[in-house]
């Protein structure tokens, strides 16, 4: 796998945010990789680590994200991988939850956000972004995964958390258990 470490998203990339739906929330992952020292880029000196420069990030971006309506809703320390390997671990990762694609381009845009926002930029080495949309009941997410949910998946004693529905599912395939024929699944 190639990482290329950017701040801001490419062409591409923010091509591909704009094609999200506005009447959905955004759940935003955060992968953090800090520096050992933080560097801003206006060249001012400073003492400050890249795991404090993004300490005063991660308590300044609490007001932004209440002003667009939008939450933090995870942040922790990267220990281990349970599956998979990987050369260089992230030291955190956080997740963030916007009512709408309109929402995080607001709080991107906000000469305030920008501002703390120079806090995270001198924080971090790496930093990986991705931003997911819920898909509509009924409809078929981008992975081909069915987005049917229950009213009250809460309650529903078959809800799977890996795909948001509701059903007795395949752990591995994640089609209803009536249809799969069990061959990749110890779960059906």
């Amino acid at each position: 796998m190639i990482v290329t470490n950017l701040q801001r998203p490419s062409e591409d990339q923010m091509k591909m945010f704009l094609e999200f739906p506005d009447d959905a929330p955004i759940k935003m992952v955060n992968l953090l990789k800090f520096k050992i020292k933080a560097e801003y880029a206006d060249g001012r000196s400073t003492d400050l680590s890249g795991k404090e420069a993004y300490a005063i990030y991660a308590q300044e971006v609490q007001e932004h994200l209440k002003k667009v309506g939008a939450k933090l809703t995870f942040s922790a320390k990267v220990k281990d991988l349970l599956i998979g390997e990987v050369e260089d671990l992230w030291d955190s990762v956080a997740i963030a939850e916007y009512p709408n694609k309109s929402a995080v381009i607001n709080m991107f845009m906000s000469p305030e956000y920008l501002e703390s926002e120079k806090h995270r930029s001198a924080a971090c080495s790496r930093c990986e972004c991705t931003s997911h949309s819920d898909c509509s009941s009924g409809d078929y997410c981008e992975d081909g995964y069915r987005a049917d949910a229950c009213t009250d998946c809460s309650s529903c004693t078959s809800y799977s958390s890996i795909d948001d529905t509701c059903g007795p599912r395949c752990f591995d395939c994640h089609t209803d258990c009536a249809t799969c024929d069990g061959s990749d699944s110890w779960d059906c």
